[in-house]
């Protein structure tokens, strides 16, 4: 499957996911054994930075364990965060000042579909994508709605509205774990 696939589009299969009515697991195997004819089609999934392809691997921002209230410091400037909703992750990118580093992406009030806009979460610095690992809430109000999957089975994932009053909060993944948001809408409004 991947030499065909390489040779006929040059993809990098590295960087791929191959499914066809299900994930291809095993890409030495040919596509007749997959049972897929020419006139058939195979779908290809580029993964999430920071997903597998097929969500968005984070913090459990459902889970209030791992809830931490911060107050306002003195921040490095790739740390600085807006009202509302701030994408919180690693710069990867090696020529940036911020490498290495957790950095913010304001991304502010409204509504945001976390597994389909995650490439809105950019290296303040160097503007590159980073690997997200959880959300950061500043004086605002937010709710969740989404699913996760979690080792134990997938899960729907609902709050009610909660309130960021003083300074910001975030969610710790060490605290409320990883999970993979399969789907993921935060809505943040003003206080």
């Amino acid at each position: 499957v991947i030499n065909e696939i390489q040779r006929e589009k040059g993809y990098n299969l590295k960087d791929i996911r191959l499914s066809f009515k299900k994930p291809l697991d095993d890409y030495s195997k040919t596509l007749e054994y997959y049972g897929i004819i020419k006139t058939q089609t195979l779908s290809m999934i580029w993964p999430i930075k920071g997903g597998r392809g097929l969500g968005v691997d984070m913090a459990d921002i459902s889970n209030e364990k791992g809830l931490v209230k911060k107050n306002y410091g003195k921040a490095a400037k790739w740390n600085k965060i807006t009202t509302g909703l701030n994408l919180t992750g690693k710069c990867e990118n090696s020529n940036c000042e911020a490498y290495g580093k957790e950095v913010d992406c304001p991304i502010g009030l409204g509504t945001f579909d976390l597994v389909g806009d995650c490439d809105q979460g950019k290296c303040p610095m160097c503007e590159k994508e980073i690997t997200l690992s959880t959300c950061t809430f500043c004086k605002c109000q937010y709710k969740l709605e989404g699913k996760k999957k979690t080792k134990d089975g997938t899960f729907p994932a609902n709050t009610p509205w909660k309130r960021v009053e003083k300074d910001y909060e975030y969610y710790d993944p060490d605290l409320s774990g990883t999970v993979t948001w399969l789907k993921l809408i935060i809505q943040t409004k003003p206080l």
